[in-house]
């Protein structure tokens, strides 16, 4: 957050590009056994609206 504090939008963009990345390692690693697509986008997106980064220990 610190890099993007001046630019949310620019937050966003990056987020949702390592947030396909992800999901793209994911699928070839071992779709079975992954998170859902929406625990990939909460983790990875969906805070970046709230404000506030998951816990990382929950990570």
């Amino acid at each position: 957050m610190a890099e993007f504090g001046g630019n949310p939008s620019g937050l966003t963009i990056y987020l949702a590009t390592m947030f396909c990345e992800a999901a793209q390692d994911i699928h070839h690693l071992d779709p079975s056994n992954g998170p859902s697509p929406r625990e990939l986008f909460d983790r990875f997106v969906g805070w970046a609206r709230r404000g506030k980064p998951p816990d990382r220990q929950a990570v």
